[in-house]
């Protein structure tokens, strides 16, 4: 990059934080040690930059007290400001599919929808914030920083969570950071309700290890039984990674190993496997077995046997992530608000009452 290409460069970018934050004519800067260091140039690249905006007319110099922005400038900063929004993706995750696919597509929509750019943004250990970037989306498929690395997305957004850049978390958490994502625990909380109300008592839960979206989930499954009076065991509880494979191959030892009349599986991926797991065994569902899942896949109402589970937008839940992060980048107030978007149960035929007759095909 040519020096002219540079100092350019960090001109506009100045500009573009201006009219971010919808500074007056007489607003005066910071001085240019200052503005060096938060744009990472040198004070002579800074200086120079200056020198751009006042040839353009944008500040006024005045000798010994500092830069100021001039009444010509507003024009060029009350122009509507459409903020750059950078999607995170982790280098060390494999192609989004299935539910993170359909965030991923859902955040994309929804920042185009709110007149901002997207654009993507690489993570590795150690990387820095894009201050091409005006905000951050980190999607929840970033949460498995793989193998060989030494820092975690979590690590990472701790280490810049006082950085005084916006970032939001999508269908995830992080301490310190602002978030949008499903409302796990009143989720479940819902589906364990339903299978109560149906006089299920022994429900097990097929969750994921070392998570805390499963954790809350798993805790909304408790609540309900205990308002029934009910002692949820250990023993129902079942771990394993998202798949439909890993809940088909799991099933029969865990179902042998203690009969539930119903299950909540964390995703509707595994409560797929274990429907299929349990006609292979001759159990019948919903008759025998009620199977819920979570996050109302379009395969859920298009399976063989529609599948009761919780519906969760993606669309709903990128939109007020979006929304958040915009409002952040304009107010300059990057608070950690934590909001938490309620989901609607879908019944379909995967679920019946405890004991009921077994459904027989002609």
């Amino acid at each position: 990059m040519s020096r002219v290409v540079q100092f350019r460069r960090v001109a506009e970018s100045l500009i573009k934080d201006l009219r971010k934050h919808a500074h007056q004519a007489g607003y005066k800067l910071a001085n240019v040690r200052d503005l060096a260091k938060k744009y990472d140039v040198s004070v002579f690249t800074m200086s120079k930059a200056l020198d751009i905006l006042e040839t353009r007319g944008v500040i006024e110099k005045k000798w010994a007290v500092g830069c100021f922005l001039s009444s010509k400038a507003q024009r060029e900063l009350q122009k509507d400001f459409k903020p750059t929004i950078g999607i995170l993706l982790n280098s060390y995750t494999t192609t989004p599919s299935g539910w993170d696919q359909l965030m991923l597509e859902a955040a994309l929509d929804a920042i185009k929808s709110a007149g901002a750019e997207p654009v993507y943004v690489s993570w590795r250990p150690n990387a820095r914030l894009d201050p091409e970037v005006d905000g951050l989306l980190v999607p929840a498929f970033n949460t498995d920083a793989g193998r060989g690395s030494n820092q975690t997305i979590e690590a990472w957004l701790n280490e810049h969570a006082s950085s005084q850049f916006p970032i939001v978390t999508l269908d995830f958490d992080a301490p310190e950071t602002a978030s949008v994502q499903i409302d796990n625990f009143g989720g479940m909380y819902q589906v364990a309700k339903y299978l109560v109300q149906l006089g299920h008592r022994e429900i097990a839960y097929l969750g994921v290890p070392n998570s805390i979206n499963s954790d809350e989930r798993l805790a909304g499954l408790r609540k309900a039984l205990a308002e029934a009076g009910v002692e949820h065991s250990d023993e129902l509880v079942w771990l394993t990674t998202p798949s439909p494979w890993y809940a088909k191959r799991e099933f029969p030892l865990r179902y042998a190993a203690r009969r539930f009349t119903a299950v909540c599986c964390f995703e509707d991926l595994s409560a797929a496997g274990v429907i299929l797991a349990a006609r292979e065994a001759g159990i019948n569902v919903p008759g025998e077995l009620s199977v819920a899942g979570f996050g109302n896949l379009p395969m859920g109402e298009l399976a063989a046997l529609p599948l009761t589970t919780l519906d969760v937008n993606p669309k709903e839940l990128a939109r007020q992530s979006v929304q958040l992060l915009i409002a952040m980048i304009r107010s300059g107030k990057y608070q950690p608000a934590k909001v938490r978007v309620a989901s609607q149960l879908l019944v379909r035929q995967s679920t019946a009452p405890a004991n009921a007759p077994a459904i027989v095909k002609t």
